[in-house]
């Protein structure tokens, strides 16, 4: 609602008369002195316990360092020694023969890249460069139309 909207809502009228009326609330003595010591306790909290945003830079570097670690010592040791431990096993050499989601998927990708590579050999430039056209401007449009509708919505209130 923009500022001079009010004068003519009778309900914008009505809330801030009411609004004006109402005794000022007073916050509880003991607000301050809570406040001040939530802050003192955040300030004397240790580095890690601290987000990570707060620590020093060697600190998220070394971070980062370790959970790389981490994540490499699990991903790139240890499940393909669990892999190769469960290769000779009855329930592994059942799996192996089901493809797999991401093969699927994989494949089917493929496919419709291969196909779109095939037809966009037939095509010429000119064509291409209005499908591309077309494209831009109907998401262009899109997001312009979305933002006029939400704007329309915020606003006529």
């Amino acid at each position: 609602m923009k500022t001079g909207d009010h004068d003519k809502d009778p309900l914008a009228q009505w809330a801030d008369r009411v609004l004006r009326q109402a005794p000022e609330r007073r916050a509880p003595s003991t607000l301050v002195p809570r406040v001040v010591a939530e802050i003192r306790r955040r300030a004397n909290l240790p580095w890690y316990r601290r987000p990570w945003l707060q620590w020093s830079g060697p600190q998220r570097w070394m971070s980062v360092v370790v959970l790389s670690g981490a994540l490499y010592g699990f991903f790139g040791w240890l499940i393909p020694s669990l892999n190769s431990a469960a290769v000779g096993t009855a329930t592994y050499r059942q799996a192996s023969r089901v493809p797999g989601f991401i093969d699927v998927l994989w494949d089917a990708g493929s496919l419709v890249l291969d196909a779109v590579a095939r037809s966009a050999e037939t095509i010429p430039p000119w064509a291409f460069t209005a499908m591309l056209a077309i494209v831009v401007f109907s998401w262009l449009s899109t997001v312009g139309l979305g933002t006029a509708c939400w704007r329309i919505a915020r606003h006529s209130r």
